[in-house]
């Protein structure tokens, strides 16, 4: 079990590494072009691990980047919106709980995009 879970970290590490550097390959391309330009980067979240990568500080250098350089990145979740329930034949004895555990999934799941604004922000300020 510890393996897989170790595996599983490993995956998502390093699709999170990927999808910045694509990032800021956009960026350092969009910055060669006159005037602002906008990024779109859609997506349904990626992995920052503070203590098995540096990807909380590439995600700052993304930022500045961009801010230098007259780029300016929405990010936008790729799950749009979410129902909590499947669908009212399969509602368990207690909805509230699948509700809160779903939501809380929700909530940190978007935190990760919301960490791509927030640092924008911290720059930019």
């Amino acid at each position: 079990m510890r393996d897989r879970g170790s595996y599983d970290l490993q995956q998502a590490l390093a699709i999170s590494i990927n999808s910045l550097s694509v990032l800021e390959s956009l960026v350092r391309s969009a910055s060669k072009l006159p005037g602002r330009k906008l990024v779109f980067f859609v997506s349904d979240g990626f992995f920052l691990d503070d203590r098995n990568s540096n990807s909380r500080d590439e995600l700052r250098h993304i930022t500045s980047l961009a801010a230098r350089n007259g780029v300016v990145i929405y990010s936008i979740d790729a799950r749009g919106l979410v129902a909590s329930l499947t669908d009212a034949e399969h509602v368990p004895s207690d909805p509230s709980a699948v509700c809160k555990h779903a939501s809380g999934e929700l909530v940190e799941s978007a935190r990760r995009m919301n960490a791509l604004a927030r640092t924008l922000a911290d720059v930019l300020s």
